[in-house]
């Protein structure tokens, strides 16, 4: 079995102010900062291997700040990132129902099946994190290893992961990291009384 803990990216200015962010260089906030370190402590007693993150900022930092407190070491890997916003990124929930308010009540209801202007499509996002957390889970069979995402590819996977349908997307999002126990083929086992708990959201 292999322990894979998803660490959603610790706060930033504009996570507090409920922009879409993907593509944005931004560094994390005091707040942010205190949660990364937070959660570094609590990684600390699981023995975790290797630390996993995209190349951007909000990633990088969170991840630094993770390892601090733990023996893991820190790797960066392609196919990582947050879904593309194009057009909407920067953009306030507030804002896009104003400016694209069709757009934006699809994208409420059904994310997949939105278009966002000029940026990535949901299944193309979907497609690379399966294959980028395939890869680095094979390499972690029957040992600990910690992936940092954004939060909208953490929810996409969450649902995956839980057989969900994506547009449940919104319900599968987390300000905390998740532990999920996998089989060799890097599914959860069946949920029986004996494993019922292969997912495990830990708590600051």
């Amino acid at each position: 079995m292999t322990s894979l803990v998803l660490i959603p990216w610790a706060n930033t200015d504009w996570h507090d102010c409920g922009r879409l962010a993907s593509r944005t260089p931004l560094p994390l906030n005091a707040e942010g900062q205190a949660q990364a370190y937070a959660w570094g402590n609590l990684l600390a007693a699981r023995e975790l291997a290797t630390l996993y993150s995209s190349k951007e900022q909000t990633s990088l930092e969170t991840a630094a700040l993770v390892v601090q407190r733990s023996e893991a070491k820190h790797k960066h890997v392609e196919g990582l990132e947050e879904i593309d916003f194009g057009l909407w990124e920067g953009l306030t929930e507030a804002e896009l129902n104003s400016r694209f308010p069709k757009l934006f009540k699809k994208w409420i209801e059904d994310p997949p099946s939105v278009s966002v202007p000029d940026g990535e499509k949901f299944a193309d996002a979907a497609a690379r994190i399966e294959s980028a957390l395939k890869r680095i889970v094979a390499k972690h069979r029957n040992g600990a290893v910690g992936v940092v995402l954004a939060p909208t590819v953490l929810a996409l996977k969450r649902c995956e992961l839980e057989q969900a349908p994506i547009n449940h997307l919104r319900k599968y999002s987390t300000a905390e990291p998740v532990w999920y126990e996998l089989d060799s083929s890097g599914k959860r086992p069946p949920q029986t009384a004996g494993n019922a708990a292969s997912t495990t959201k830990m708590e600051i």
